[in-house]
């Protein structure tokens, strides 16, 4: 009925890995934004790749993007873009940059994050698909605080 007998098949799991990796050569700094992480998301009539993180979908941002330009292309309204992605409708997006298209989730799947050199709390809620608020609310820190190399976060 659902025809996962597709999945079996190892030139249909050869063409989905093919299409994880188109946009791993863009770069986000602040996040791991290698496609091949993340699981990819069929929705019909998309332009864009879609992918899944803590069954969040989401797409990297590609070289023009802003807010409108990509609301226009989801057909979602430029107030979800920013408020999905804890971001001020200031806020500059960046090439291959995580973009949330659907609310992140209270908490992620992962118990703890061990923070990396230039990790920022936004950073962090966006490789986890977790609500900016919510990681504060968990390590009692607000959004400006500043983390140490080696700290350890919650996430749940």
């Amino acid at each position: 009925e659902n025809r996962l007998y597709k999945y079996d098949n190892k030139k249909y799991q050869r063409k989905v890995l093919k299409e994880r990796d188109v946009v791993s050569d863009y770069t986000d700094n602040t996040a791991n934004s290698d496609s091949s992480n993340y699981a990819s998301a069929n929705i019909p009539n998309q332009n864009r790749k879609v992918f899944t993180n803590n069954g969040i979908r989401f797409i990297f941002a590609e070289k023009g993007d802003g807010f409108s330009k990509i609301a226009k292309d989801l057909k979602i309204y430029t107030w979800q873009i920013s408020k999905y992605n804890d971001l001020d409708k200031n806020d500059q997006i960046r090439i291959g940059q995580m973009i949330y298209i659907q609310p992140k989730k209270n908490k992620a799947i992962e118990k703890y994050h061990i923070v990396k050199a230039n990790e920022t709390l936004h950073s962090i809620s966006q490789l986890y698909g977790i609500k900016l608020k919510k990681l504060c609310k968990y390590n009692r820190l607000s959004k400006k605080d500043s983390l140490r190399i080696e700290q350890q976060l919650r996430l749940r």
